[in-house]
């Protein structure tokens, strides 16, 4: 057994020793949408399945001084904290300090960020050392920007409030000025602890007392529009920002921090954290060494980082850091980087595999770098991809490798993406034995997929494929006390002599492994296993299993019966019956409850036990402001919309269904609301995938672009979002003097890409097609109603463009004044493109929509009814929308739809009227978390309450060697 328990030095934050509490906490969430065409998905939008790990300052807990701390949120808030614990030496904790009550003023904080040179320069907006120009007008103009700087430096001074509610409270409420810290797991080193968080900081904490010492703001964040949307009133979606982890590692007399972003931007920076308290803010600044973007030179397959980059010693004597590309990159690949740590350079990019021909993406997972021959310098990496290959980068020579070694190969049925990073340990025949698992969940999609998923170990003497395997089998089983699940493992152990090459276990559908760095200990593989898609089996498996020959333990490893002893008698193993004989068995998997969990680090109790920690969300969501209440009748009544999208049309003739043609750039929809059962369209990501405005815009940075809408007063009812701070009922969206959608009623044209266009929805109330007065003064249908040929030829344009359907144009952003017009006749409201080849080439996209109504007039007939009865029945039909697709349902929509208009929040509480129906939404904090409540005419009709976290222990398990703490690739073998 001594030789299974040894383990090589790898790079890892945690091999065998770190721990994670089991925190009930509330996790903030997202409005969630599914994967992207050929394969790319937005990395803003993935919803959060798995929590990021804890730190420690002591792994032996057997002194009693160890503090333990944990990163925390609200599910539905975006707030977020970073808690840290005393730890006694029997695992039970108290909390030290929590850092959203430590926070320094906002004015005395030392923020900086980067300028376009790289350097250092303070988060102000003004001063000897500020942003620059160019960052200044990201964040607003020189009376909103300076506003926005201060509220994201803490200052609650314009945040929307019981004295001055939206509209006259600016920004959005917060009850913690930290952000949400979910994927970024807190780092201690010496007496600082470094942790990203969602509020666009890497944030440096005094370890004692909780205090913030500085925070660093990565650029790429300005550019993204992310910052300035965190402010928004308006905007719901929980936004990624410095979501990744770090490393810290010291170099040429430095001590040096490299950090990813995670899905926050495709990005890394660096810091010197070698003097980590400086005692001014340009003192802070000089801490900026560099910063990578997928624009910066040699990165073009840089994509999100989630799990930590690796700072390395190689054998070639060369320090170095290691990244993956992550996934989402541009070009769909997966590479390993080798980047040299002074500067940012790349050194290599080591390609693992090609790109694939049916364009769907790739990308690396997390990166277990390993000193194999015990020379104390990294010569080989692991790490697998979104397909399913396990890889093994070979960096021992004096030169790097062009490409990397495939290690494991999964057949095409079966293959299932790594996106943890595997555990590394000695095999003992000699070579190295890799253990994984299988999962994602990057998209909305992944959530209710139940694909069969995989627990992995593999010899990596050289490459295998599934048919190389022993196959072992899980089963669930109530443990002795009647309550407790567990599971038991049957199948024989890998034969190596016969030449097998690992083992693998099927895991239930829709069970899959997530996070970061998994563990080898004690010859077990050590392996959180989620399940987290929604109902009453959402939660997680803590899973232990041998190794190398994939089989339970000779021993019990969990106190199941809470003694303080693992013993092979009593209640810490299971007793099953079979054909009058009683067989003992190990159970090697326990159900750690619903939630979304961490992966688990280890803690030392004694010689001979160990207890693991994990960070637990409990995963209760606030509806969001923008989806808050349901009306009894489900999706638009009384009739149905047409939708359409036309691009690729002659820029010298009018857009119709004959001068655009019908195969994919024109789409049109019959009955789209009945077949999908939805109120509206998610343009980036439709039920009918023709709609996506990725067909139109194939390129997420390549294009920039504007938005028109015209025809919006004759559709009163309609509501629009695009991105995260414009949002309402579309005939009264702020534009620019030229008529382009704008942030502020005159202000400047808000310009897009595809990857910062975060949204781009179109909606109804589901009475949209009743006749009232919807806020303009007229009362008429909520949707124009009108017939299919009148508007897909474009009949009579002068007098109602595209017969007055609601119409969304999507424009070059070189379109300026010259190229608009308001739209005709007056009454119509809104601006389009003019009727010029000039103006018409710059046409993307366009999207109209309307009530395809029984009565068989065009709006340009006479005898037109603006308020037509309701068609007496709907018609019945169904399809399947796309996999993972996000069109509106039956949801009333805050300030958008009804009857009247919402008065918007006041402290927490936001009031509609729809329908007739008064409808309040109601959040107070009571300072451990959000009750949020919903009132329809006075009734409350709903109560969710979300919550900062608690910490406690998991159960204790056996441990045959005492731990090593947070064991890095610098550590002997044991």
């Amino acid at each position: 057994m001594q030789a299974l328990t040894r383990r090589v030095r790898t790079v890892s934050r945690q091999r065998g020793a770190l721990a994670a509490f089991v925190a009930s906490v509330v996790f903030a969430g997202a409005t969630l949408l599914g994967p992207q065409s050929h394969g790319e998905f937005a990395a803003d939008k993935q919803p959060v399945a798995w929590q990021a790990q804890l730190d420690f300052t002591d792994y032996d807990l057997a002194g009693g001084k160890s503090v333990a701390v944990r990163g925390d949120y609200i599910r539905g808030t975006w707030d977020g904290d970073l808690v840290a614990y005393n730890v006694s030496a029997t695992g039970s904790s108290t909390v030290k300090w929590k850092a959203r009550e430590k926070v320094p003023a906002h004015a005395s904080r030392k923020i900086f960020t980067s300028s376009a040179s790289g350097s250092g320069v303070a988060f102000r907006w003004s001063g000897t050392s500020a942003i620059t120009a160019q960052q200044q007008a990201l964040l607003g103009n020189a009376t909103s920007g300076p506003q926005v700087l201060d509220y994201l430096r803490g200052d609650k001074t314009n945040e929307v409030s019981s004295a001055k509610p939206y509209p006259g409270g600016l920004f959005r409420q917060r009850f913690s000025t930290l952000g949400a810290i979910i994927h970024s797991r807190p780092y201690v080193r010496g007496n600082t602890v470094y942790v990203g968080a969602n509020d666009g900081m890497m944030h440096a904490f005094d370890a004692e007392t909780g205090v913030e010492r500085w925070a660093y703001i990565p650029s790429m964040l300005f550019a993204n529009g992310k910052l300035a949307s965190l402010s928004s009133p308006l905007s719901t979606d929980f936004p990624y920002l410095v979501d990744g982890s770090m490393t810290i590692g010291s170099v040429g007399g430095k001590d040096l921090l490299v950090g990813a972003l995670g899905d926050g931007a495709k990005g890394l920076y660096c810091l010197d954290v070698t003097s980590p308290s400086p005692s001014t803010e340009g003192d802070a600044a000089k801490m900026a060494e560099w910063e990578i973007t997928e624009a910066t030179t040699g990165y073009a397959n840089l994509g999100n980082v989630i799990t930590a980059p690796q700072l390395v010693t190689l054998d070639s004597g060369a320090t170095v850091v290691l990244s993956p590309n992550g996934t989402n990159s541009a070009g769909k690949v997966s590479s390993l980087f080798v980047i040299k740590p002074s500067d940012g350079t790349k050194l290599a990019e080591i390609k693992a595999g090609t790109a694939l021909a049916d364009g769907s993406a790739n990308g690396l997972g997390g990166l277990a770098a390993v000193d194999s021959n015990g020379d104390g310098r990294v010569d080989v990496v692991y790490a697998g991809d979104l397909k399913g290959t396990l890889w093994q980068f070979d960096v021992g020579g004096a030169s790097y490798p062009s490409s990397a070694t495939a290690v494991f190969t999964p057949d095409s049925t079966d293959a299932r993406p790594i996106t943890a990073a595997p555990s590394v340990s000695l095999h003992p025949l000699g070579g190295l034995m890799v253990n994984f698992g299988t999962g994602k969940v990057l998209t909305r999609a992944d959530l209710s997929s139940t694909a069969t998923e995989y627990l992995y170990g593999v010899w990596a003497k050289s490459a295998s494929t599934p048919t190389d395997l022993t196959t072992l089998t899980l089963t669930e089983r109530t443990a002795p006390d009647g309550v407790t699940k567990v599971r038991t493992l049957a199948g024989t152990a890998a034969n190596y002599a016969n030449g097998k090459k690992g083992w693998r276990i099927a895991l239930a559908g829709g069970e899959r492994v997530l996070g970061s760095d998994l563990i080898t200990d004690s010859g077990r593989f050590l392996v959180t296993t989620s399940i987290p898609n929604s109902g009453s089996a959402q939660g997680g498996w803590l899973v232990q299993v041998g190794a190398v020959y994939g089989t339970a333990p000779p021993k019990p490893v969990f106190d199941l019966d809470g003694d303080g002893i693992v013993e092979a008698a009593g209640g810490d193993q299971i007793s099953v019956i079979s054909g009058g004989a009683t067989t003992s068995l190990v159970p090697v998997a326990l159900f750690l409850g619903t939630g979304a969990w961490s992966q688990p680090v280890l803690a030392q109790l004694s010689r001979a036990l160990d207890r693991p920690f994990l960070n637990h969300n409990a995963n209760q969501a606030l509806p969001d402001y923008a989806t808050v209440y349901t009306p009894p009748s489900g999706g638009v009544a009384g009739g149905h919309f047409d939708f359409d999208i036309f691009y690729g049309c002659p820029s010298t003739k009018e857009i119709s269904k004959t001068n655009c043609g019908t195969s994919g750039t024109n789409t049109h929809t019959h009955e789209y609301d009945d077949k999908y059962n939805v109120v509206g369209v998610n343009m980036l990501n439709p039920s009918q995938v023709d709609y996506n405005l990725s067909r139109a815009i194939t390129s997420p940075t390549g294009t920039s672009f504007k938005i028109l809408v015209a025809n919006a007063k004759w559709s009163p009812a309609a509501g629009l979002k695009a991105g995260t701070t414009i949002s309402g009922a579309a005939w009264k969206l702020a534009v620019s003097p030229e008529g382009f959608l704008s942030e502020t009623p005159g202000g400047a044209a808000k310009v897009f890409t595809r990857a910062t266009l975060t949204d781009f929805v179109y909606a109804l109330p589901p009475d949209g097609f009743s006749n009232a007065d919807w806020g303009t003064g007229i009362v008429r249908a909520g949707l124009i109603p009108t017939q299919t040929g009148c508007v897909r030829d474009n009949k009579k344009p002068t007098q109602a463009w595209m017969d007055g359907a609601l119409t969304i144009q999507v424009v070059d952003a070189s379109a300026g004044a010259a190229d608009v017009q308001a739209n005709a006749p007056a009454d119509a409201g809104g601006y389009r493109l003019k009727d010029t080849s000039t103006a018409r080439a710059k046409l993307l996209a366009q999207y109209t929509t309307f009530w395809h109504h029984g009565n068989g007039f065009c709006k340009t007939d006479a005898g037109w009814d603006p308020s037509p009865a309701v068609d007496a029945g709907a018609s019945g039909k169904s399809s399947t929308p796309a996999p993972g697709s996000d069109d509106p349902k039956g949801t009333f929509y805050w300030g958008v739809f009804g009857t009247g208009v919402g008065t918007g929040v006041s402290g927490g509480t936001t009031e509609y009227t729809y329908n007739g129906t008064k409808v309040v939404v109601s959040r107070i904090f009571d300072g451990n978390g959000v009750t949020q409540t919903m009132t329809a005419s006075g009734v409350e009709v709903s109560r969710v309450v979300s919550k900062f976290g608690t910490a406690s222990g998991a159960p204790v398990q056996s441990a045959e060697r005492a731990r090593l703490g947070r064991l890095g690739w610098k550590e002997i073998v044991r």
